[in-house]
């Protein structure tokens, strides 16, 4: 591997492992680490043939070869035009972190690269093992957060792009829709698929429904239930805060309701001593002494 191959896995492995950290959203390091991958594989080809996209793909030949292996999982960070990364990243923020909100961190983990194994398989499938040719990109593995998404939550209403217009709240199965449809356009105009197909988006999206079906519900009490909301008011400083006040009142899913206050406690803070907060039971603590206390 060459140096700037290298260094494109050191990236991949940070990306990994350092969204695991409590302090971090996952999608948000994702979102960093996809970034920073594709901007060293654009100045890797600004100096010639790009050997990051050769050496880090997948190739359905490897299956029968045992060679290069490990592109099982490094294909799902590698891009092939600043369309793909583009859109693979909106859609990525947009649902891939209101999944991460309603279902966790090691859900969401499990949704994203089990789809992102399930698509390159499908994809392997579909062109035969003999071939050589390139699969990459995480379509596949965003996919997959689609189809968890759809079957756990279809109701829900969240941010999306409808074409050019933004809207602050659309149904998950509109907002999932779009998504497939501007999957299928980028694979259907030649030069900005990125060398992901959609029968890939496919597995993808199929293995997300079929985990989110299969695997038990994350069991939560609902303190958002128990808990004095207009008594969390003064700590909601920030417009981030006050948005996610605002959604704690007005969600009518238990679960969901739970989760906007543990994303309002992780990004709150004390007003005493200025630490974070930490839910416990229902109350909002700091280690300083401040509380507070629900109904």
């Amino acid at each position: 591997m060459d140096v700037y191959t290298l260094v494109v896995v050191a990236l991949i492995f940070a990306t990994a492992l350092l969204g695991l950290l409590k302090r971090f959203s996952y999608v948000q390091v994702l979102i960093i680490g996809l970034l920073g991958i594709y901007f060293v594989e654009f100045f890797d080809a600004m100096w010639g043939p790009d050997l990051i996209i050769e050496q880090l793909s997948f190739r359905p030949e490897y299956l029968t070869s045992g060679e290069s292996l490990y592109t099982l999982f490094t294909y799902m960070f590698i891009h092939g035009s600043l369309a793909h990364i583009v859109f693979n990243i909106l859609f990525l923020f947009l649902i891939g972190s209101q999944l991460e909100i309603r279902v966790g961190k090691k859900r969401l983990i499990t949704f994203y690269y089990v789809a992102g194994l399930a698509a390159v398989l499908t994809q392997a499938a579909i062109l035969g093992l003999d071939s050589g040719a390139l699969i990459l990109g995480a379509s596949g593995a965003i996919a997959g957060t689609m189809g968890a998404m759809l079957w756990l939550y279809p109701r829900d209403k969240i941010p999306m792009f409808l074409g050019p217009i933004f809207l602050p709240r659309v149904s998950v199965a509109l907002s999932v829709l779009v998504w497939l449809a501007v999957q299928l356009f980028l694979d259907l105009m030649p030069g900005m698929g990125g060398g992901v197909a959609y029968s890939a988006h496919l597995g993808g999206f199929v293995t997300g429904l079929a985990l989110a079906a299969v695997l038990p519900k994350a069991v939560r009490k609902d303190k958002a239930g128990t808990m004095d909301v207009e008594s969390l008011r003064p700590l909601a400083t920030t417009p981030l805060l006050q948005k996610d006040l605002e959604l704690i009142t007005t969600e009518t899913e238990p679960a969901v309701r739970q989760a906007w206050l543990e994303h309002f406690a992780k990004h709150a803070t004390c007003p005493r001593c200025g630490s974070h907060l930490e839910l416990k039971g229902n109350k909002l603590k700091c280690k300083c002494g401040f509380e507070v206390q629900g109904k």
